[in-house]
């Protein structure tokens, strides 16, 4: 017990450095206690952390410009007015939550102060979350729309036992009235696996269809089993990056989509049968052999390039050869 308080204690005066110091040496003091950041701290930037911050002033997907990167000049300088802002704290976790102030609300966007700012962020998410969580009720379409991105960042630097706090955050920034955060949000579900998000996100494309490619993704990423049947009723969309993130999530989802896919192909309609065939080929299994020979007698002489894949599929199932070729996808927009 003593040896556990006097770890405890340990962690506790390391945490409160790594709060406390500049970016560059954040950086490194969450290398020394974690093993997820694995780069070496400078006096300018550690690589994590200089990918974090361009990732969370201007993410992929969410219409954000990218900051340019800082030289060592303006990094140093920047590092200097942060540190001088925020002397004189009381304790750590209020350090830092004046240091998320500033990178939200009192910087000037894309200036070194907020680069910099947002790098202490995402470096110490593990408690800057809460004050995140906190702010973005009240914040502004464009500072909610920041949050996501900063959480992105950081998803590296937070223990995910948050991820029912995450996937509560994420409901309500794909139902925002703002196109900007419902994009931020859905991004952010798309990329990093959030357990039973699947339902939110699908929930979310009946008031803005545009988010079917993010919650597909977002399925996927997840292998969220309990949106099966939406996902099998998306393969075969109008647009193929649909139809292909359609049929990579049912390969993420596997065995446990196969009742509606099965429902498709007993179907009296010819199209959903061939939208059942097409969503077997991403899980198949040789026990489903009977049900592409069934499809094949019954409408493979309409479809020659589909029964061209059944067959061959048959033939490495009985080989025990077969393995589902993952669409390829563009990025999202």
């Amino acid at each position: 017990m003593r040896g556990a308080r006097r770890l405890s204690g340990a962690v506790t005066v390391l945490a409160c450095a790594a709060l406390l110091a500049p970016a560059s040496t954040a950086s490194a003091a969450t290398t020394t206690s974690t093993a997820s950041t694995t780069s070496s701290a400078s006096t300018t930037s550690s690589a994590t952390t200089t990918s974090s911050a361009s990732t969370a002033s201007g993410a992929a997907g969410t219409g954000a410009a990218v900051a340019a990167p800082l030289t060592p000049e303006q990094r140093a300088a920047a590092i200097a007015d942060l540190d001088g802002r925020i002397a004189g704290c009381e304790t750590p976790e209020r350090c830092l939550a004046r240091v998320v102030n500033l990178a939200l609300f009192e910087a000037t966007p894309g200036t070194p102060l907020q680069q910099v700012a947002e790098e202490r962020v995402v470096v110490n998410m593990q408690v800057a979350k809460d004050e995140l969580f906190r702010l973005h009720k009240t914040s502004p379409p464009a500072v909610q729309a920041r949050i996501y991105r900063l959480l992105d960042a950081g998803w590296d630097n937070m223990h995910h036992g948050v991820d029912f706090y995450i996937v509560n955050l994420v409901g309500r920034g794909v139902t925002s009235p703002s196109p900007e955060v419902r994009r931020a949000a859905a991004s952010l579900a798309a990329r990093r696996p959030l357990r039973r998000i699947g339902n939110t996100m699908v929930d979310a494309t009946e008031d803005d269809p545009a988010l079917r490619p993010y919650a597909l993704r977002a399925i996927e990423v997840a292998g969220d089993e309990l949106v099966a049947r939406w996902v099998v009723a998306q393969v075969g969309a109008a647009d193929p990056a649909v139809d292909a993130l359609a049929r990579r999530a049912l390969a993420a989802i596997g065995r446990d989509a196969l009742t509606p896919v099965q429902e498709r192909l007993t179907s009296p309609d010819p199209q959903e049968r061939r939208q059942g065939v097409r969503a077997l080929l991403a899980i198949a299994a040789p026990v489903d052999t009977p049900s592409f020979e069934n499809w094949l007698a019954a409408d493979g002489a309409g479809d020659a390039d589909l029964a061209g894949q059944v067959t061959r599929a048959l033939a490495e199932l009985e080989v025990g050869r077969y393995r589902f070729k993952m669409p390829d996808v563009p990025p999202l927009p």
